[in-house]
């Protein structure tokens, strides 16, 4: 198993960046995670306002992969994700679906134990999820924070143990990097955080070469989904409709009428985040009404 530690991080996802590591096809890392925040909140008296933006959303990494070209597809198979005893979330003015409505910031520091999150007087089974995921985008760099075809700020919450990312290579090695986990998150994170905190993240990275989704596609037992993003709902909903579709079409002898009209009867739009710049919806068909 090859460990990347939590000093090993970036801020943009950049072909530019150089690998912390290079690891052969179907090798199993550990990424190290830090939180959102990189440690800046450590108790409750201290406020988003007061910490260095310039250290927000690291991801750990990147990874090159051996072999990985541009139009191949990394495969990241999420085996475990083992967070922090802590975890932080905040309320911020003006940050989030109902932001006007916060006068003052509040932060929130949360206990961990033994699968379980106590947060004020409620005690919650976690449900970790990975937030910032994806390889190097082609052309400019993007910022950890933002989301995009390559992957990066999904915020979707099934991307968690027992799940599937596949992602798009665009350039040598891929570039893989993971951070912004989640002990808790609920579709749109409308405050702007879930239950930010520091992880140790085990995934095994297959190379299927010759072969590119464009836009993140996730699977798991059950489902398979497509990851949309955009600057309104609406955009990131048909980029998550249209990449599903063009999968089915894929599977299935359909023409595209066919198969627009099964997903208009049984497939699922699910919000990830509308929160960022870009937000992210994905799109959800059920594997049994395919196979």
């Amino acid at each position: 198993m090859i460990t990347i530690t939590k000093d090993k991080y970036i801020y943009r996802m950049d072909k530019l960046n150089k690998p912390v590591m290079e690891a052969d096809p179907g090798s199993i890392i550990c990424f190290v995670t830090n939180d959102c925040f990189q440690g800046q909140l450590k108790t409750n008296a201290d406020l988003v306002a007061d910490i260095d933006f310039g250290q927000i959303n690291p991801a750990t990494g990147p990874v090159y992969i051996k072999g990985a070209e541009p139009g191949d597809t990394l495969q990241v198979e999420i085996l475990s994700i083992d967070v922090a005893e802590t975890a932080v979330t905040v309320a911020v003015p003006n940050l989030g679906l109902l932001g006007a409505e916060v006068k003052s910031s509040q932060t929130e520091v949360i206990s961990i134990k033994n699968g379980l999150a106590y947060y004020r007087e409620q005690v919650y089974p976690i449900e970790p999820m990975i937030g910032v995921i994806g390889t190097a985008p082609l052309q400019e760099a993007v910022p950890c924070g933002t989301p995009g075809a390559h992957g990066g700020n999904m915020d979707c919450k099934d991307i968690k143990a027992g799940s599937t990312l596949y992602l798009p290579v665009n350039v040598d090695g891929g570039l893989l990097a993971i951070g912004d986990v989640h002990a808790l998150q609920g579709d749109g994170e409308i405050c702007g955080t879930g239950f930010e905190c520091a992880a140790e993240v085990l995934v095994r990275v297959s190379l299927i070469k010759n072969q590119q989704y464009n836009m993140p596609f996730l699977t798991n037992k059950d489902e398979v989904m497509a990851i949309g993003y955009g600057e309104t709902l609406r955009t990131a909903c048909e980029r998550a409709a249209a990449g599903l579709l063009d999968w089915l079409l894929s599977q299935k002898t359909y023409n595209f009428n066919q198969a627009y009209m099964l997903l208009s009867a049984k497939m699922d739009l699910r919000i990830c985040q509308l929160v960022n710049p870009q937000m992210t919806v994905r799109a959800v068909l059920s594997k049994k009404d395919i196979y």
